[in-house]
């Protein structure tokens, strides 16, 4: 967790240099030039000049996003409420679909080549995920593989959380009884 820490840290140090030092200049440039600004750059300005004169208001507002952040993730219900905006969020979206999904092949991955049965694996793996959306299409695929579908074909059914290269890869492994390293290969990929 060190080095997100230090990136996410870097990152706010260098938006806020930005947003203090470099739109200024930009903004007396384009001011004195007379060209139109897109919506998105006149709000980049109008963010710039307002930070200027509310340090304390900004600092204040900062403050009181990660004591709720921080509040939040104390709890079940808030942690699935945080893992939820993660979801959402246009940013993070894809991020948190490909780490649930590495989460998954690894974890199903090292619980299968230890032994564990595929039914009690999916149990263990639905308890690893953080997203609600991922924990419920993992008792449905259990419920499907416990009724006498494959695994393979129980992740199709889940297309919209799971791609067809972790399906498909997933009946490969079945029919050649190599789940486990299948299930390596795909979480070293997603990891990447």
């Amino acid at each position: 967790m060190v080095y997100p820490v230090i990136l996410l840290s870097l990152s706010v140090v260098v938006v806020v240099f930005m947003i203090l030092f470099v739109v200024p200049k930009l903004t007396a440039f384009f001011a004195t030039s007379g060209i139109q600004l897109p919506p998105l750059t006149k709000i980049i300005v109008a963010r710039g000049d307002a930070v200027r004169w509310s340090y304390i208001l900004d600092a204040v507002v900062v403050f009181g996003i990660v004591c709720l952040f921080l509040f939040l993730t104390k709890t079940l219900k808030g942690k699935n409420v945080v893992a939820g905006l993660i979801a959402t969020l246009p940013i993070t979206r894809k991020l948190f679909r490909q780490l649930s999904i590495y989460r998954y092949c690894w974890t199903m991955g090292v619980l299968i080549a230890s032994g564990i049965g595929i039914l009690e694996s999916i149990e263990i793996t639905r308890n690893v995920l953080a997203g609600k959306k991922y924990k419920e299409s993992l008792v449905r695929i259990k419920d499907s593989v416990a009724q006498g579908v494959t695994l393979g074909a129980a992740l199709k059914a889940e297309s919209a959380l799971f791609p067809q290269i972790v399906s498909g890869m997933t009946a490969v492994g079945e029919q050649t009884g190599d789940l486990e390293n299948i299930y390596a290969t795909l979480a070293k990929f997603y990891e990447r």
